[in-house]
């Protein structure tokens, strides 16, 4: 993929700029208040330019809010123009999220996935007293939280048994697995490799068969 550039460096802001012109559109590793209220305003933008053009959605993450990355699923969830995700680098559990509200879902074979907690249990003390009792209604929102972004996670799993994949045991923090072993686990929908951005449109695997 080529973007033309007068300076042999570019900021991120311009690379962002030129690619959103070829409907590419970027995550950022923090998906914070910033990078959603940014992607958030070039969706519905490039929607509203056209609605039937594919819109490509790079995500590489390594943390961030997720009430932030449920306001964006929300925002993705509204969009009729049909949306393409593909991860490469690395990609958390709010990345993951963002990808299985993509139409099509695609990653590179060495692709990082981690999915880590948003709450936990621990108990926090003190000087010897016990002070957890003031995080309960934090605890709660976060469980809350947990349990709507487990179910975007989980929610294209189709023709799987949710229980199979024992969901838990990928927060573990040295739990990862690989793009190549995505499609398996039923989160993507196939591994790509060369070619995938090249030219105005994408070129997608025969597979899909997404009409364009």
């Amino acid at each position: 993929m080529i973007v033309e550039r007068k300076e042999e460096s570019m900021t991120f802001e311009e690379l962002v700029n030129g690619l959103y012109d070829r409907r590419i559109l970027l995550s950022e590793e923090n998906i914070n208040d910033s990078c959603v209220g940014r992607l958030r305003m070039q969706f519905i933008q490039l929607n509203l330019r056209d609605s039937r053009t594919p819109i490509r959605f790079y995500i590489d993450t390594r943390y961030g809010d997720v009430d932030e990355a449920l306001s964006l699923v929300s925002t993705m969830g509204t969009i009729d123009a049909p949306i393409i995700g593909l991860v490469d680098g690395k990609c958390d559990a709010y990345g993951l999220a963002l990808l299985q509200s993509c139409g099509i879902r695609l990653s590179t074979p060495f692709a990082r996935f981690k999915l880590q907690r948003i709450s936990s249990s621990s108990s926090f003390c003190y000087n010897g007293t016990n002070i957890s009792e003031k995080f309960t209604k934090l605890g709660a929102h976060l469980e809350l939280m947990q349990e709507k972004l487990d179910r975007v996670i989980m929610g294209k799993r189709e023709g799987r048994e949710l229980r199979g994949l024992h969901l838990r045991e990928y927060y573990d923090e040295q739990k990862v697995f690989f793009g190549e072993d995505a499609p398996t686990l039923g989160f993507v929908d196939e591994v790509v490799g060369k070619g995938i951005w090249e030219g105005e449109h994408i070129v997608l695997p025969s597979k899909i068969g997404f009409q364009q």
